[in-house]
């Protein structure tokens, strides 16, 4: 499993996407793939730099994974942040019309409906956010 622990701030996001193209590297999958991918990492990575941790600094633990048949890539977020489960976020509605739309809430919604799953927990103090997508 590779680690990357990096400050929980957005300033940090182009370190991260590059940590996860190198680790992606070696595979050859799909550039809508790979987008979705990058657009995941980024909005969780975001959420959890603007949110988690208030006012306080905090860091985020950011591990991904390999498995075979089928090749699948396994991507989890770890933060001592305030408990919070964005899998039980009401999704927007997408049909609204954009004026009535309030602003945010599309992340998560995005990462729900690109990656192949999708898993909460909440343990030890710690959230933890982890997607599979099949490659």
């Amino acid at each position: 499993m590779k680690e990357k622990v990096l400050r929980a701030t957005t300033e940090n996001i182009e370190e991260l996407l590059e940590f996860v193209a190198a680790n992606l590297e070696p595979y050859s999958f799909e550039t809508k793939t790979r987008k979705q991918i990058y657009m995941a990492v980024e909005e969780i990575f975001v959420n959890i730099s603007e949110y988690a941790y208030q006012d306080e600094e905090g860091e985020i633990v950011f591990q991904m994974d390999t498995a075979d048949d089928p090749l699948t890539v396994m991507f989890r977020f770890t933060d001592e942040g305030i408990p919070f489960n964005p899998l039980q976020k009401e999704d927007p509605d997408i049909h609204k019309p954009l004026r009535e739309k309030k602003p945010g809430g599309l992340g998560i919604f995005i990462v729900k409906n690109t990656m192949d799953r999708t898993q909460y927990d909440y343990c030890d103090g710690k959230n933890i956010l982890t997607f599979w997508k099949k490659l």
